[in-house]
């Protein structure tokens, strides 16, 4: 099997380095931007260590780190793919 891009996974633990570095320009410890973004400390540890949290908890956090407006932004003018012409054979 292979894949083309970011897995979900991949992406899960990209967005957790992302925000670590945020929250430590920001000046931020783990237990003041948990407390900040009202989710527990150990939460916020596994997010920063695996990148799984609840999809409320990661919308805090990106307000906290005043990111909320891009993480709105992400999905907009999303395009499907046209699955017929990508498996459609030329002649």
């Amino acid at each position: 099997m292979y894949t083309v891009g970011l897995t979900p996974k991949d992406a899960q633990i990209k967005i957790a380095e992302q925000i670590k570095a945020l929250r430590k320009a920001a000046g931020f410890t783990q237990a003041e931007l948990a407390k900040r973004a009202q989710c527990s400390l150990g939460s916020y540890k596994r997010f920063e260590s695996s990148g799984l949290i609840a999809f409320d908890a990661l919308l805090r956090i990106a307000f906290v780190l005043k990111r909320l407006e891009q993480m709105t932004s992400s999905f907009t003018n999303v395009q499907e793919p046209d699955f017929e012409k990508l498996f459609q054979k030329e002649v």
